[in-house]
């Protein structure tokens, strides 16, 4: 139906490689300091949930430290690996929500991306915006969980308010993205959610 060039696979692509990137940043220490927060960061990417508590106990660390390299912080790499005992404490120790990497995405944006519920659940509770877009892409945390196929954190974001008018820079919506990728079930879910709104 859409003749646009197919955009999944190469955000796909372009992700992939950016985790690879932030752990290996994470995990070699970012700027090569071995600061607390760096070693803060890679307690996380390591998902040692012992060793992260133990730093964020001793109350010297900012918790929404982000690295050098990408702008990433410990809340995004826990939401996107799927760890959610991380992500409840670190929301627990102050951890901002809405906190955005260097390209504008939040830990909400990387939990849908991936497909975990649980933690997309959590964040929302916590007061993430579901509305928020990445900066490079213009993806919201909806357009990239229907994108994926992530039929349960995209039911979840609506229930939550989330615009599916809303387009990315390409001008596509979740429900285009969705129906492109494959994805039918999603998007014949956004397209009854917007046939029933007033």
């Amino acid at each position: 139906m859409w003749r646009t060039k197919n955009l999944a696979p190469l955000r796909t692509t372009r992700v992939a490689a950016w985790t690879t990137i932030l752990a290996l940043a994470l995990l070699c220490g970012c700027s090569g300091e071995q600061t607390p927060e760096n070693r803060f960061l890679a307690a996380v990417t390591r998902a040692d949930i012992d060793a992260t508590a133990a730093m964020l106990h001793e109350g010297h660390l900012d918790v929404n430290h982000k690295t050098s390299l990408t702008g990433t912080s410990a809340l995004e790499t826990a939401s996107g690996m799927g760890n959610a005992s991380l992500v409840k404490l670190l929301l627990e120790s102050g951890a901002d929500p809405n906190i955005v990497n260097s390209k504008g995405m939040s830990p909400l944006q990387m939990a849908a991306y991936s497909g975990h519920l649980e933690i997309a659940a959590t964040l929302i509770q916590a007061g993430a915006d579901v509305n928020a877009r990445d900066q490079e892409y213009g993806y919201t945390a909806l357009a990239a969980a229907a994108s994926r196929g992530h039929l349960s954190v995209s039911l979840l974001l609506l229930e939550a308010g989330a615009d599916t008018h809303a387009q990315t820079t390409a001008g596509w919506t979740a429900e285009q993205l969705a129906a492109n990728a494959g994805h039918r079930d999603i998007a014949k879910a956004l397209a009854m959610r917007q046939s029933s709104k007033p």
